[in-house]
């Protein structure tokens, strides 16, 4: 249940499209709000949040419909620079400030022979900083090659390949040319020298076409260490300058990828077919849904609530709340779930009396009951010391902090759970003479679904995903035998982002309810300052922080880390597990062909591995050395703090990613369903 994008995303995918500018797709919706909305905002949550301004029944229906494709954050994954935002609102800025802060030459926007004049200007420059020799050479050659890419543009796309891994020498003796290239290499044999007569076979520039470009001019007229000063300082300078140049013309506009448009055009067909005729099946009840009335337990105490109208009736609710609590799976003690169920449906179903009229206290609100039960914690509500009062319980359940909806098992348990307490609800109302709309709420269930839908994210739309392994194979490797030949981060980083996006997409919702009761345990159990209310805490501590984080295209995800990773120390991690098991990151790894080994280190093996015979190998111990970095971060969690070190091994900063995001996106959809609410109504008027 995610905004969907009916494309795979890599970071390859859209090098060679061809663009589209989105407004010319957006004006076929014929929503001019939309268009601003779309282009004013980054995120469709940062645009749910801030409307500017009423919410017409056609930006409601685009808000439904959209598939990922209104805005730039879901839209743009794959996009290449400048077609990102996020590149564009990162990297390029950073660009312009820097050229303002003289750390670079300037960054305006300078023609293509303005541009070369100054490129070949910066070569002299370096050029005479590391060496003393005439530089007309030098001159000519990065001139010729400007020339044969065509323009600046093209010149900044350059690639020195290999260079990195070059060490140059100059021989004393010998009877090697001027221009002979020594290079350092390890062989089978151990380190040695590699010759390269003619020109640096390991060290070429590739132009953009493919091409390689050939060097030999420069090559004889140069010494080695020349050459080398030549490649890496002055022509690596000149393209970085070169792409400095290009990014300061650069201005962000927002487009779509020619092989999108068919998913757009597709998307656009689904807004014209929106009628939003169950929103106005459910129109009755949507105001109870975003804004329940909670006046009514402010007037009344718990003591003046009397029974409900028949014993029945609690039995029948009491039994439709001990199946959704066996199902969460929290607690195997089969007498505190039946108490928890008894204690619940008593309330639930009581009544106040006042004359000879009788007033339900829940039975004519089932969202209220179905929001309450969905949170644990709140199952004491009614007990001798309730952990809250019933005022903020609902508030909190129902519009400040509701529980996100889960796909698969969870939101099948949810559904059965609104329709029998539904049933039961009516049957009450009857009973007591109360008005209960049957079909508005039987109506409700779709939107409710619908709106949760067009609200989620997918875990690699995360700002922390990328970050979570970045180190995390570092002390594998350096300890592994012959880790130079094979690429440790690479196979470990890559079985782990399948791995950990296969559990926040499939497995969440398995162990969503410990999550949750865990999670909201810990918001009930927080310090309040200022008179604030739990949820008004967490949500300045938290959830407000990290939604400004999320909806900016420029947000460094070290800020998501540090914030994320101050909640991770105050939640307890004993109820289900949060790293692989060896034998699931074995899995993983062979999925991704990489052999691994059950034995112990072998010699031969270990031969073939130096000798470049075999690298797609990992032996068992290394995989449970591999997991044990990540147990070592797991057993500190009583002592993360703030502003502490950022670990970004710990796996669970990524879970406590996703309950946020899904606990955000959860109050966007209460914003989406008031809107549709005030939308409908002002059609009626």
């Amino acid at each position: 249940m995610a905004l969907r994008r009916k494309i795979q995303f890599n970071g390859t995918f859209f090098q060679e499209e061809n663009w589209i500018p989105a407004a010319e797709l957006l004006k076929k919706y014929r929503c001019t709000r939309l268009q601003t909305l779309a282009e004013t905002n980054y995120s469709k949550l940062g645009a749910i949040a801030a409307p500017g301004g009423v919410v017409t029944k056609p930006l409601c229906r685009a808000l439904l419909t959209d598939e990922g494709l209104l805005f730039a954050q879901t839209r743009e994954k794959g996009y290449p620079p400048p077609y990102s935002r996020r590149w564009f609102e990162t990297t390029h800025r950073l660009d312009l400030a820097l050229g303002r802060m003289d750390l670079t030459d300037s960054t305006e926007a300078p023609d293509d022979e303005t541009a070369k004049r100054m490129l070949l200007d910066l070569a002299a420059r370096v050029w005479k900083e590391n060496t003393d020799t005439e530089d007309k050479l030098i001159r000519e050659c990065l001139e010729h090659l400007i020339d044969h890419c065509g323009s600046i543009e093209v010149f900044s796309q350059v690639k020195i390949e290999n260079i990195d891994r070059l060490y140059y020498f100059i021989k004393a003796t010998g009877n090697e040319t001027p221009y002979a290239v020594q290079a350092e290499m390890e062989t089978s044999e151990g380190k040695g020298l590699y010759t390269c007569a003619a020109e640096p076979r390991n060290c070429a520039v590739i132009l953009p076409t493919g091409e390689t470009f050939c060097l030999r001019e420069v090559q004889a007229a140069l010494t080695p260490n020349e050459l080398r000063v030549f490649l890496v300082s002055v022509l690596r300078r000149c393209i970085q300058q070169a792409g400095e140049m290009v990014s300061a013309r650069l201005t962000y506009r927002q487009m779509v990828a020619e092989r999108q448009a068919a998913c757009m055009q597709e998307q656009i067909h689904d807004y014209y077919k929106e009628d939003l005729k169950a929103w106005r099946s459910a129109q009755e009840v949507l105001d109870k849904v975003c804004a329940p009335d909670i006046e009514r337990y402010q007037t009344h105490r718990l003591s003046q609530y009397h029974g409900g109208p028949t014993k029945d009736l609690d039995v029948d609710l009491k039994n439709c709340l001990q199946k959704y609590i066996q199902a969460q799976g929290l607690t195997g003690k089969t007498q505190m779930q039946d108490d928890q169920a008894a204690l619940l449906a008593d309330f639930f179903t009581r009544v106040f009396i006042e004359g000879r009229k009788a007033s339900p206290a829940f039975l004519d609100q089932p969202w209220v009951i179905f929001q309450l039960e969905r949170i644990s914690p709140f199952h004491r509500l009614f007990e001798e010391v309730p952990v809250l009062t019933i005022p903020p319980a609902v508030q909190m359940a129902c519009v400040d902090l509701p529980r996100p909806f889960s796909e698969g098992c969870c939101l099948e348990h949810d559904r059965e759970l609104y329709f029998s307490i539904l049933e039961i609800c009516r049957r009450g109302c009857e009973m007591l003479g109360v008005h209960f709309p049957y079909e508005a709420w039987r109506n409700l269930w779709p939107c409710i679904e619908q709106s949760s839908r067009c609200v989620q994210f997918r875990p690699e739309d995360m700002l922390t995903l990328p970050s979570v392994f970045g180190v995390t194979a570092r002390n594998t490797k350096r300890y592994a035998p012959h880790s130079k030949k094979r690429d440790l981060d690479k196979y470990f980083g890559e079985a782990m982002d399948q791995w950990l996006s296969d559990t926040l997409h499939t497995e969440f919702s398995n162990f969503a309810p410990q999550l949750w009761r865990g999670l909201y345990n810990n918001i009930l159990a927080a310090k309040c300052k200022h008179s604030r209310s739990h949820a008004e805490q967490f949500i300045h501590d938290f959830i407000g922080p990290y939604e400004k984080l999320f909806i900016d295209p420029a947000a460094d995800e070290a800020d998501v880390i540090q914030l994320v990773q101050g909640l991770n120390g105050r939640f307890e991690w004993n109820r289900f597990s949060y790293i692989p098991t060896e034998a699931a990151l074995t899995e993983y790894l062979r999925k991704g062909g990489i052999r691994v080994v059950q034995t112990k280190l072998q010699e031969e093996l270990n031969k073939s591995i130096a000798d470049g015979e075999e690298v797609n190998v990992v032996y068992s111990i290394e995989v449970k050395a591999f997991l044990s970095r990540f147990k070592d971060s797991a057993s500190d969690f009583g002592k993360a703090k703030w502003k502490g070190p950022l670990a970004t091994n710990d796996i669970r900063t990524a879970f406590m990613e996703r309950a946020l995001l899904q606990m955000t996106c959860a109050r966007a959809q209460m914003k989406l369903i008031g809107y549709i609410a005030r939308a409908l109504d002002r059609e009626k008027r």
